[in-house]
């Protein structure tokens, strides 16, 4: 049986070698049975369609955004789905399903009475489904999975947007880049190490603060971490080495240190403050306004073709067997390849066929546009079978935490090294009250590394190329007798009822294999005897030949088995017979020789002679009906008689109660289809229509003579469940699946079938929005981009409350000329992918707080950006808005000043006083914050020198003699410079984010509810 259609067990009879039968060669790799007289032959049915039982695999892609505002997530997914069977793809209530396509054509998303989750229906056995869908839920708690199937392997990766962060992740299988999981072995060891270490040298309250905020930083971004390792080395060393050489390389080693954490600490508080404050500077060069070519190229991919009577018409349907499909454009898929028994179908009906397959007042969602933006990404995966319950956890630090978290990181960096300073020099740090005992000095571990060595593995030589050359010649020498080392001398044939023993005489020369009677393509004897004793050493060659080990001398050689079953056997010798002789005491065989020559091969034609008669064939006739459920329904049944017959022979088929036949040339008698066949006549076609039921019942006629097969052609406007038999297989035509029944007699098929609603959802979709304001001191020019997705023609409106009179408009390269009417635009839209540009121009200044100009798109909008050129005569001093747009840097290096003001204010003996350090850092951080160090160097030099100069001598005062000049001039020239450029040149207010710089400010939102800005 063929395992694909069903699986069955025989039972009654014996199973036999095929290769013993005379049966054709292509049927030798079948079972065989052995049907003896009086024994029934009986099938027992297992099951049917081993491919039924195949699983589904599907394999989900998922790309999440999480909303600016945290307020929900959307969901971009990838599928790629291997099924066995027609069925339904639903998603769960949890997420909102928005729009889908398979392999590129949009797909309408339905509901059933039945259930009120969203979903597809799928035709396809291997395909890819894009689908959009939002999740507003509990943000912490998201689903792994979300569709009401098992998915082999998901992988997910995660954005979230500036001022997000993930501190931990449970319920994926791999290892994500959460804060938690980011921590391995040697980290913890280190912290420890840090924390020991400093509690062994200040003290138990400075080791607890100081190792909490070593876990706080410890991950953080150019935190400076290791450089304590080694102030704390230094640190234990001081403590124990006396006065000496030693002890004055070690000072100079903890100077360098100190100076390079102290450089690290003022950079890694810069960086806070910065993103405390901003957050989208941590990536300061991200450009939303970059051209996306990809994301342009997959939108334009996914939503090229027009959606109802483009995209649905062109998709290739699941039809008939005798119908082949259309031929696509040269931009479209390659065409399937075609079925041997596909045929060309009219036009018409071909047309006819299509549009029965779509619902013509359905609307296709295009659903939500997919975010472009990318910040954190994190990637969860999962290798086993991922349910709809499953779920992901996350652990968010919102923004406001973040900024918390980031003024503790600034408080930790300062503390450590503030705790440091202390050690390096109690006499430039305001004197502090503190009760702390020294403790031990830390205790110095050395690590040694001890190789271990594994012994050599042993093993032996390979033998010489000689010595293997010598031992192939001893092992296969060729006898010198050959070809003529064995020889028959007689062979005689007895054939006893149904068995049959063949006497072979053979001389052998020496000790050789000999070839005998016998090959397992014809027969094999079931008992070899050599000289009366049963054969030792027997072997098959390639050829099915049989063989036999002889010693040299005279052997008998006597072979005998049954030929019970055989209709023809043919026995061939490689050896010359000199004698030959046959008995055969059945006269339903007769034995026959070929004996051309004694040196040529001979043949033994072994026949059975008894005459069978034949018997009388009945007709067998195949019924295979094609139902096509769509807007209406219709069946084509089409009848083939499989064999020759000896007469015409009439069938009367019954027909469904309700089915009505189209075609007038059918004779129709009591709801039967009355069909004359004959050797001429051998086949019948027909239409018949149906009417829409619930519930179809398709019953098999009890005619033996009868084959009936029955196959499915299920739009997708229609859910089918079935019950009473299984289809044998999944009939593939072209990529589309269409289930296939062979039912034996009487046996009961029930077809439910509900009709899909289609979902209520969005018929135009704004992919991206873009609006440049260029700003001069009397007009205003506007330029207005957007992308659209329409999946119906009509007319777009949007409100341009400000604009008097539009430029050009230019919609998919082509210049239109549209009007204002009312302050409204209409945009003619067609049934894909489009790209519109609008430009006008308002006379309208810049006052001190710029107002933009209201423009409602009527629709919300995703990916929306904002950019604005102010004239050069403006100061930009404050911005506000979405959160990835730009930043005035100038006033957070501002509070950096105030900060080292304080702290410079406070070092004993600073020549100058806090407010002092100020007023100087605020006069020249309209240049750059970079300009106060040689100034700062320069300052404390000078106090150096007056507190001591009178100590140093030689070459050491003509050295900083030297070196205060130097730093006179610079530092003189640069204050001189900083405020000729500050009160002279235009104020650097040190504006970033988002590639916003001077006067050009950009913003992006990936979230708009429909008014511009």
């Amino acid at each position: 049986s063929n395992a694909n259609y069903r699986t069955v067990e025989v039972g009654g009879v014996s199973a036999i070698d095929p290769s013993q039968t005379t049966l054709p060669k292509g049927w030798r790799s079948l079972p065989a049975y052995l049907v003896e007289e009086g024994k029934v032959f009986s099938l027992k049915e297992l099951y049917k369609s081993a491919k039924q039982q195949q699983k589904n695999e599907l394999a989900l892609q998922r790309k999440m955004w999480l909303d600016f505002d945290g307020q929900g997530y959307t969901i971009s997914d990838s599928i790629d789905a291997t099924i066995s069977q027609v069925r339904r793809l639903e998603s769960t209530n949890i997420l909102d399903l928005a729009s889908a396509s398979i392999n590129n054509q949009p797909t309408l998303i339905t509901t059933l009475d039945k259930s009120e989750q969203k979903g597809i229906e799928l035709r396809e056995q291997g395909m890819n489904i894009t689908a959009s869908s939002r999740y507003e839920g509990e943000r912490g708690l998201i689903p792994a999975n979300g569709w009401d199937e098992k998915f082999s392997t998901v992988s997910t990766m995660l954005n979230l947007p500036p001022g997000w962060q993930l501190f931990a992740a449970f319920g994926s299988d791999n290892k994500t880049t959460a804060w938690l999981d980011k921590w391995n072995l040697m980290d913890i060891f280190l912290v420890l190490l840090l924390g020991i270490a400093i509690y062994q040298l200040y003290g138990l309250k400075w080791a607890v603060p100081a190792t909490l905020f070593l876990i706080l930083l410890w991950h953080e971004h150019d935190a400076p971490t290791i450089i304590w390792l080694f102030v704390l080395a230094l640190v234990a060393m001081l403590r124990v080495i006396n006065e000496g050489r030693l002890k004055k390389v070690l000072k100079f080693f903890m100077f360098a240190a100190i100076a390079i954490a102290v450089l690290q600490v003022l950079s890694f508080a810069v960086y806070e403050i910065r993103t405390a404050l901003y957050p989208q500077l941590e990536r300061e060069h991200y450009n939303s306004f970059s051209d996306d070519r990809y994301y342009e190229r997959e939108t334009k991919r996914e939503f090229q073709q027009q959606v109802q009577n483009e995209v649905l018409m062109d998709e290739e349907i699941v039809m008939a067997p005798n119908v082949q499909q259309m031929p696509r454009s040269k931009s479209a898929y390659a065409p399937s390849p075609k079925k041997p028994y596909a045929k060309k179908l009219k036009e018409k009906d071909y047309s006819q066929i299509m549009q029965n397959r779509i619902d013509p007042n359905a609307v296709v969602q295009t659903g939500v546009a997919k975010p472009k933006w990318e910040w954190h990404a994190h990637r969860f995966s999962w290798q086993s079978g991922v349910g709809s319950d499953d779920r992901l956890e996350l652990w968010l630090i919102s923004p406001i935490m973040n900024k918390f978290l980031k003024v503790l990181n600034i408080v930790g960096m300062l503390f450590l090294l503030y705790m440091f300073l202390r050690e390096f020099g109690r006499s430039m740090m305001p004197s502090i009250k503190e009760n702390i005992g020294l403790g031990q000095t830390a205790k110095m571990a050395l690590f040694v590394s001890l190789l271990a060595f594994s012994p050599n593995t042993l093993k032996a030589e390979m033998p010489s190329e000689k010595m293997l050359l010598e031992l192939k010649e001893k092992l296969m020498v060729t006898p010198a007798c050959l070809p003529h080392c064995a020889s028959m001398q007689q062979l005689e044939v007895e054939i006893n009822d149904e068995l049959m023993r063949v006497t072979m005489n053979i001389s052998a020369a020496q000790k050789i294999a000999v070839p005998i009677l016998g090959n397992r393509n014809s027969w094999l004897p079931e008992k070899v005897m050599v000289n009366g004793s049963k054969a030792a050493h027997l072997n098959l060659d390639s050829s099915g030949g049989l063989w036999v080990m002889l010693t040299k001398g005279v052997h008998e050689v006597v072979l005998s088995g049954s030929i019970q079953g055989h209709h023809q056997i043919m026995l061939s010798s490689r050896l010359a017979i000199h004698n030959f002789s046959s008995s055969v005491n059945n006269a339903m065989w007769r034995v026959g020789s070929d004996h051309k020559s004694y040196v040529e091969i001979s043949n033994l034609n072994i026949e059975n002679q008894k005459a069978k008669e034949a018997s009388k064939i009945e007709p067998l006739v195949e019924v295979e009906r094609t139902f096509y459920f769509g807007q209406r329904w219709y069946v084509d049944t089409k009848v083939k008689l499989l064999n020759k017959i000896d007469k015409p022979y009439s069938l009367m088929y019954d027909l469904l109660e309700s089915e009505s036949i189209l075609n007038k040339e059918i004779e129709v008698k009591a709801n039967q289809a009355i069909l004359h066949l004959s050797n001429k006549k051998r086949t019948y076609s027909w239409r018949s229509s149906l009417p829409i039921t619930k519930e179809l019942d398709l019953k098999a006629s009890s005619q033996n003579q009868l084959l009936e097969v029955w196959q499915m052609d299920i739009a997708s406007i229609w859910d089918m469940n079935y019950k009473g038999i299984e289809p044998i297989e999944q009939l593939k035509v072209g990529a589309t699946l269409m289930p296939r029944f062979k039912p034996w007699d009487d046996e009961v098929l029930t077809l439910s079938l509900e009709k899909a609603k289609a979902v209520k959802g969005e018929s135009l979709t704004i992919e991206s929005s873009k609006v440049k304001f260029s700003q001069s001191t009397r007009y205003r020019d506007v330029t207005l981009d957007l992308s659209l997705k329409s999946s119906q023609a009509g007319q777009y409106v949007i409100t341009l409350n400000s604009a008097k009179e539009l430029k050009p408009t230019i919609i998919d390269g082509r210049t239109h000329y549209l009007k204002i009417s009312e302050g409204k635009v209409s945009i003619p839209l067609q049934a894909k992918a489009q790209k519109v540009k609008l430009s006008w121009r308002e006379e309208r200044g810049a006052d001190v707080q710029y107002a933009f100009s209201n423009i409602d798109l009527g629709k919300a909008s995703t990916n929306n950006n904002i950019g604005l050129t102010l004239p050069q005569n403006r100061w930009i001093l404050w911005t506000s808005g979405p959160v990835l747009g730009p930043a005035i840097l100038l006033w957070g290096v501002l509070l950096a000043v105030l900060l080292f003001a304080i702290i410079l204010g406070r070092i004993k003996g600073s020549p100058l006083k806090t407010r002092d350090w100020l007023l100087l850092g605020v006069g020249v951080s309209t240049t750059s914050v970079m300009i106060m160090l040689p100034i700062i160097v320069w300052i404390f030099t000078l106090r150096f020198r007056e507190l001591k100069g009178d100590v140093l001598a030689g070459w050491k005062r003509n050295l900083t003699q030297v070196a205060l000049v130097l730093l006179t001039f610079i530092a003189i020239g640069t204050i001189i410079g900083a405020v000729s450029v500050g009160l002279l040149g235009n104020p650097e207010m040190m504006i970033a984010g988002n590639n916003s710089y001077g006067n050009h400010l950009n913003w992006y939102s990936d979230r708009i509810g429909g008014t511009v800005p």
